[in-house]
């Protein structure tokens, strides 16, 4: 190390030279003032060493940049502030302008290794947009691309050959799965909890024109059929027993075989690709499936009432039958948990069902009469005071003031006795 090296990167400089560094680098230029506090002895020798002035007794001292550059070319060393810094840092100085620059430039690196990829005037313009910081999927491909510019490059590539060969093209279809493992040779590559499926959704939302709202697991599986790509149709299931259908529906023995037998069907999203001639009658739907057993248990052949079970947040073909039963006239009775969960399934299920549906032990008197609860935890009564029921609005306020969860489980005894079911020993 030569003398001025030496010189410079000596302990007690060493916070002053950080500070200016960070200063210079924002600036972009010599400029402004540092401050360093709470100085130690060596500090305070070094630093009025270097500006020739007397620190005795100071906690503290304020810097001018152009004024410590001046002090440096007087030295007999004879060199600039920034020279300087380039010798103390190795070299490892850019300045916030330079910064910016360098990161156009990789931007513009990594668009022009993909523009030959687009075989189709829309895909080269999804690809375009994307390249100008607008348009579907910018903000997917930006965070990725700051966390591993490779990985996003080759998802984006993908993303690009997978909607050049879309099946609306050719006006066929194909299973999602099928063309996820035929693009990347993994089945499930286009789920939508990965970053590809994630990214290329939005790039078909681009290409049908569909704006961006596709939160739901419902408004996706459209998009994906609007492309030509049918989802997984078995996998979405809803449990029913006791529904009923006219007589001339050619699935009409298959419900009324169950009902004699009390046995539920478990009706894959598949199912309702045949359309089916529902009866209008009065449906009731638990959230949870061991109240849809406990019902079960206690009705007979002759008594079974139709059910339906949505087992938690209801999946695409639990309502894609609640759609085609309230389409029929059918009213839907629904009771689900008093929690925030159970609470906002219902408000979603009022919300689209409309008139057709009514709460059934799903109320504020049911809930006061219920014996038994868990304790509400803070969070969830921050959640609850923040919603609204349109069925019954003192519900919330009845929750907060009693502070007990009630679960569905607690009311079976209840609503056997509604449906003039008894409770049965099913050990017996």
């Amino acid at each position: 190390m030569n003398q001025l090296e030496s010189y410079l990167r000596q302990p007690g400089l060493l916070r002053l030279w950080q500070a200016v560094k960070r200063k210079y680098e924002s600036l972009g230029r010599i400029g402004g003032r540092v401050r360093i506090t709470q100085l130690t002895p060596e500090e305070r020798e070094a630093i009025g060493g270097l500006l020739a002035a007397n620190f005795t007794g100071l906690t503290n001292c304020s810097v001018e940049l152009a004024r410590l550059d001046e002090i440096l070319r007087a030295s007999r060393f004879h060199v600039g502030l920034v020279e300087a810094l380039h010798i103390i840092f190795a070299g490892n100085i850019q300045t916030r302008q330079e910064n910016a620059a360098a990161a156009a430039h990789a931007w513009e690196e990594f668009f022009a290794a993909l523009a030959a990829v687009p075989q189709r005037e829309v895909t080269a313009r999804w690809l375009t947009e994307l390249k100008e910081g607008r348009g579907n999927g910018y903000r997917t491909l930006l965070s990725l691309y700051r966390a591993d510019p490779a990985l996003a490059r080759s998802t984006l590539q993908l993303c690009l050959q997978a909607l050049d060969g879309l099946p609306l093209w050719r006006q066929t279809r194909t299973r999602l799965p099928v063309f996820a493992a035929e693009l990347t040779g993994n089945p499930h590559a286009l789920d939508r909890n990965t970053l590809l499926g994630r990214l290329l959704l939005q790039g078909i939302l681009f290409v049908l024109g569909a704006g961006t709202d596709v939160t739901s697991a419902e408004a996706q599986r459209e998009v994906w059929r609007r492309a030509g790509l049918e989802g997984d149709d078995m996998s979405s299931t809803v449990a029913v027993a006791g529904l009923r259908v006219l007589p001339d529906d050619p699935r009409a023995e298959i419900f009324t075989a169950a009902a004699t037998t009390r046995s539920p069907l478990l009706l894959p999203l598949r199912f309702f690709e045949q359309k089916t001639a529902w009866a209008m009658q009065a449906v009731y739907v638990v959230e949870n499936p061991t109240v849809f057993s406990a019902i079960l248990d206690a009705a007979t052949k002759a008594d079974i009432p139709p059910l339906v079970c949505v087992s938690g947040q209801p999946s695409v073909a639990a309502l894609k039958l609640l759609d085609e039963l309230t389409a029929t006239g059918t009213t839907v009775y629904y009771s689900g948990d008093f929690d925030w969960e159970g609470l906002q399934i219902g408000v979603r299920l009022a919300e689209r069902l409309g008139a057709a549906f009514r709460p059934w032990f799903f109320d504020t008197l049911t809930y006061k009469a219920a014996p038994y609860g868990l304790p509400l935890d803070a969070p969830q009564a921050q959640r609850l005071a923040s919603l609204t029921i349109p069925w019954d609005r003192q519900l919330p306020s009845a929750i907060a003031r009693r502070g007990l969860v009630v679960y569905q489980e607690a009311l079976v005894g209840s609503m056997l006795a509604s449906l003039s079911l008894s409770c049965v020993d099913v050990t017996a």
